[in-house]
């Protein structure tokens, strides 16, 4: 699981990297990996793994998580990115999280599937802390 979390791991140990000047001096977490990527935040083909239609990096695609144990993602104190197999199977089972709390989680859905509300229980809900 070490490789598969690696991107998500970058993020969490590189929180300023997520911080984007969008409201003119206010410091931020950007609402999406566009933003960073313009502004030379994050590589460029992390950015484009973004979204269903993304392409994909090292088998993966990213996309922004939109609220955490029900509420919306305030993105200028948190964030929260969900990473999942671009083709499930093989070795690529497994959907990542990862927010401000640091930690990732996984989950196997039996299916390639983002996840756009986080729960505020995790592991009731089924999620492995990966670290």
């Amino acid at each position: 699981m070490e490789s598969r979390a690696r991107f998500l791991r970058d993020v969490r140990d590189q929180p300023d990297a997520l911080h984007a000047n969008a409201d003119r001096g206010t410091k931020g977490y950007a609402d999406d990996l566009g933003t960073l990527a313009k502004e030379a935040l994050i590589d460029p083909d992390f950015a484009a793994a973004r979204g269903p239609q993304g392409k994909p990096v090292r088998g993966y695609l990213f996309q922004e998580v939109k609220t955490l144990g029900g509420k919306p993602v305030d993105w200028k104190k948190d964030f929260a990115l969900s990473a999942t197999p671009a083709q499930y199977g093989g070795a690529k089972l497994r959907t990542f999280v990862v927010s401000t709390d640091g930690v990732i989680y996984s989950q196997d859905f039996g299916k390639s599937e983002f996840i756009e509300n986080f729960p505020s229980d995790p592991e009731k809900a089924g999620w492995v802390a990966v670290e």
